[in-house]
């Protein structure tokens, strides 16, 4: 209806630009006569329809052309389109498609036309391509997928297809339009992205013991398999039970634990690292060492994503109590110590003194720190100590001293008998240097007493040794000068042999006073090893029943060997040797001594058994009985 109307407005004004026309050429011919008025007016009309006809000719290529330039401009959009423009049948099969479509798949465009499209689909994505269809036939919506087709060269191409049912009018039959999009580089980034997020995941898992990825938009989170190992659970049970870390907290831990997460997700850190307790599957508690970071943020600087991970210190926290433990007592036991012990760094600088060490020497930690400790040495052994001490830290052997301590302000004065042996720290080297400082001035004060009764009687025995020779001298004069009669001769023999039996008297006496100093001497000695055996080593064994290293169950047995070395009478007498031997030598001299064997000896020293036996040979040798029967063992304890 719409047409007919446009077609006769069309025609009225090609019409009337005709009259138009013929107005103009009948103004011209108004003389003409009157007998032609008949046919000019039948000549009116036809040229009237002539020029009409002229008119709508004109007006007809001019829209033909126009069509043509508008066809040709769908053309070129149509098939030049980015994207695959494809127009379905209700059946499905191809009725139109555009050049960037035909070139998708690199066929040609009459090779597709009555084609079913889902031949073009692979197999696996075929079905998903009827739901589309049939949800465009139900809701004449515009719906979308994504599925792979395969194209000429057999290669799968990822398209992204934009689906809509149309219902032509007459027929009421459907067909689809299809707007189809390359998304093969999209596909690939994809995938990119899922395996490095699978890769990172697995790194994270094999470097950690427990890992975790939380997306701050949705609050979901991701566990690692070492995160839920961790705490007695599978991932199947994390996820199962919806079992999410805070839940777990410890109540002391729970506050200060969530307040780090959300400080460094609000930037005010730069890093999250926290420590706290998590309950696990069996109700105990574990500490877990956590550290994460915001890795991902929007386009307003809005965090998205935090990942971190949870390292089970559980152990670590149990040794850091037991060595805080261990320290307590060895605090203890040293300040209880009726003898001075002391602590140095390994280059000698004093880092620790005792209670007893401080009352003999006057001063306090503080003053002894570093090198103060010899302001508490007497001026006149200062030197002496000063470069027995230097030797040790110098060589890493040992220091044994006798010397006096002034104790200020008081100006007491204090015999010390000072011992001191590096220790090992926990990579083999030199930890420093632990000293006992024993207090020996009742022994020295008997050295002085016996000194001065030795001085004493020698000057007694000198004295009568000049009466005996004066004595003597006179005899001979009276012998010489009287000769006269064999009862005065007798006599002054008598006399000489009674001066002799005093002088004998005199000097049993002296090597009893001599037997009682060393008599003294030894008790002194033996006093300081029961000392030490007593109140020193039974700790030692105390802290060696405790949950220890290998390295550490060295060390102590290390620290407990040199004590004994220190005391023991074992060392005094194989000090000959020892000018010879190396000091692993004296150690393994020293394990030998007690029985062990060498595989028990490596396992002690952390050496190989063959290494030990060719320390067994040399100090053989050294000691002069290699090649002989002698027992080794016998001949260390001989020493004794």
């Amino acid at each position: 209806m719409k047409n007919g109307i446009q077609k006769s407005s069309v025609l009225e004004r090609l019409r009337q630009k005709a009259e138009e026309i013929l107005n103009t050429q009948k103004r011209e011919n108004q003389l003409m006569p009157k007998a032609l008025k008949g046919l000019n007016e039948l000549s009116h009309e036809l040229h009237t329809y002539q020029i009409e006809l002229e008119l709508q000719n004109d007006e007809l290529h001019a829209a033909q052309e126009e069509l043509i330039r508008s066809r040709d401009k769908y053309v070129d959009l149509y098939d030049f389109a980015p994207v695959g423009y494809v127009t379905l049948s209700e059946t499905g099969l191809i009725l139109e498609a555009n050049l960037t479509f035909s070139s998708m798949l690199g066929y040609e465009r009459q090779d597709l036309t009555q084609k079913q499209l889902t031949s073009f689909i692979v197999p696996e994505h075929q079905d998903q391509f009827y739901l589309l269809i049939k949800k465009n036939l139900t809701t004449k919506k515009n719906d979308s997928i994504q599925l792979q087709l395969e194209r000429r060269d057999k290669k799968r191409l990822w398209l992204n297809i934009c689906s809509r049912a149309i219902t032509d009018g007459p027929s009421q039959k459907s067909s689809f339009r299809l707007i189809i999009s390359d998304i093969e580089d999209l596909k690939k980034k994809e995938d990119e992205l899922r395996e490095s997020e699978r890769l990172l995941r697995i790194t994270l898992d094999a470097i950690s013991d427990g890992v975790f990825d939380r997306n701050l938009c949705t609050g979901k989170i991701y566990y690692g398999e070492n995160w839920s190992t961790i705490l007695g659970y599978t991932q199947e049970e994390i996820q199962r039970n919806a079992i999410k870390w805070k839940d777990l907290l410890h109540p002391d831990d729970r506050d200060t634990a969530l307040a780090a997460v959300d400080e460094h997700i609000a930037g005010h850190n730069t890093a999250y690292n926290a420590q706290f307790r998590m309950r696990q599957k069996n109700g105990l508690w574990k500490w877990i060492q956590a550290r994460g970071k915001v890795v991902e943020w929007d386009g307003d600087g809005r965090p998205l994503r935090f990942v971190g991970t949870h390292t089970d210190i559980t152990r670590q926290k149990q040794m850091e109590e037991e060595l805080r433990k261990n320290e307590q007592r060895f605090r203890t036991l040293t300040e209880l110590s009726p003898a001075g012990i002391y602590l140095t760094a390994p280059n000698g600088d004093c880092v620790y003194v005792n209670k007893c060490w401080c009352e003999m020497s006057g001063l306090s930690l503080a003053g002894a720190e570093g090198e103060g400790w010899l302001k508490a040495i007497h001026p006149d052994d200062r030197e002496r100590v000063l470069a027995a001490w230097q030797k040790m830290i110098s060589s890493g052997g040992s220091f044994a001293q006798e010397y006096r301590l002034l104790a200020l302000p008081t100006g007491k004065t204090t015999w010390v008998y000072g011992l001191a042996q590096a220790f090992p720290d926990n990579d083999g080297g030199c930890g420093g240097y632990l000293g006992i400082t024993t207090d020996i001035s009742i022994k020295k004060q008997a050295e002085i007493e016996l000194q001065t009764a030795f001085d004493k009687l020698e000057k007694l025995v000198k004295a009568r040794t000049v009466d005996l020779e004066r004595s003597y001298e006179d005899l001979l004069a009276e012998v010489n000068a009287r000769k006269r009669t064999e009862q005065a001769l007798r006599k002054s023999e008598a006399q000489l042999v009674k001066e002799k039996d005093a002088l004998e008297e005199v000097n049993t006496a002296l090597r009893v006073l001599l037997k009682n100093g060393m008599e003294e001497k030894n008790k002194l000695e033996e006093q300081m090893v029961a000392n030490v055996n007593q109140l020193i080593l039974p700790h030692i064994e105390d802290m060696k029943k405790g949950p220890l290293t290998k390295r550490q169950k060295i060390n102590f047995d290390f620290v407990e060997s040199n004590l004994a070395k220190l005391t023991s009478p074992f060392l005094r007498n194989i000090s000959h040797f020892s000018l010879r031997l190396s000091p692993m030598e004296i150690k393994i001299a020293h394990f030998v001594k007690e029985g062990k064997s060498s595989k028990e000896i490596a396992e002690d020293l952390n050496l190989s058994k063959d290494t030990i036996d060719i320390h067994r040979k040399n100090i053989r040798r050294k000691c002069g009985i290699n090649g002989k029967s002698q027992n080794l063992r016998t001949l260390l304890m001989s020493l004794d």
